[in-house]
């Protein structure tokens, strides 16, 4: 259901219809920089490698119906994951930002 990078755009985080959310670590690593000419093609090269789960950094399955839409969004901070469904719930999920893995459930609006 959305996309969305943290505020370095080292992060992605990837919410779906399965009720599950996946963060992918981007990194740039033998790459060239924007600034030297790359440009979005890579970008999606790069993304276009990353939808199997295999390679997610972290993930976790939203508290709420599969069928409900929700949004994600990585704060400042990295640490946590929000996600706002359309049925009315906010959901906050901590994220190890050195380790990844299973994201937990610590807050529930």
């Amino acid at each position: 259901y959305s996309l969305a990078f943290n505020a370095y755009a080292t992060l992605l985080s990837a919410s779906s219809a399965t009720g599950t959310v996946h963060i992918f670590k981007l990194t740039t690593e033998g790459k060239k920089s924007y600034k030297e000419g790359r440009g979005v093609g890579s970008i999606s090269d790069t993304l276009s490698n990353m939808w199997d789960n295999h390679r997610d950094f972290a993930h976790f399955s939203v508290k709420a119906d599969s069928n409900v839409r929700n949004v994600c969004v990585i704060p400042s901070g990295d640490s946590r994951v929000m996600v706002a469904t359309e049925d009315g719930y906010l959901f906050q999920y901590s994220l190890d930002s050195i380790n990844g893995g299973v994201c937990r459930l610590e807050k529930e609006y």
